[in-house]
């Protein structure tokens, strides 16, 4: 057998046989060559590549892979902190929005408190007067009739004596009437 015909035997068929010992190589030595992947003999018979350079190309392709996927992460942790940074502002743009609405209900609020405040008082005035009026209508007929003045006599033909005295006694009927309310309360 010739050593081009050797050369194309695959590894795991060569017997004893086959190989010639004119190489000056013993049949172990071979096996254990083949076995190992060494040498442009064993690349030649099995079509690999020795196992250093195998090694070689593995780590290579994992480097790699392992730069693409911390590439990958860093993209992914870029991603992620830009969506929690548009989160926080989507977030405090409506917690903003949602302190004016609270502000102007606030003052609305206030506003409203105010406008009760004056209709309380107007309503407590109406009261008083309300009040006043009723009592002063109650106490009309207990009042004497000389305290206060004869609305029944024609005005046009009195002169004007007649309407200063009136003038005076309406005074004097008011001042009457305010202290008959003091003591009665």
């Amino acid at each position: 057998m010739t050593r081009s015909q050797t050369r194309r035997i695959s590894a795991s068929n060569i017997s004893q046989s086959d190989v010639s010992q004119s190489d000056g190589e013993t049949h172990l030595g071979m096996l254990k060559k083949l076995r190992r992947g060494r040498g442009t003999s064993a690349r030649k018979l099995t079509g690999k590549p020795p196992a250093p350079l195998a090694k070689a190309d593995t780590t290579l392709l994992m480097d790699k892979s392992q730069e693409e996927q911390a590439k990958l992460q860093l993209q992914i942790s870029r991603v992620e902190r830009d969506l929690k940074t548009l989160e926080v502002k989507k977030l405090e743009k409506e917690a903003q929005m949602l302190q004016a609405q609270m502000q102007k209900k606030v003052l609305d609020i206030k506003a409203a408190k105010a406008e009760v405040a004056v209709g309380n008082k107007i309503v407590k005035d109406q009261r008083d007067l309300y009040s006043s009026v009723k009592f002063n209508i109650n106490h009309l007929g207990d009042a004497p009739s000389s305290d206060f003045p004869d609305f029944t006599t024609d005005l046009a033909t009195s002169s004007e004596c007649d309407e200063e005295e009136d003038d005076s006694q309406l005074g004097m009927s008011i001042d009457n009437l305010v202290q008959s309310r003091r003591r009665t309360l």
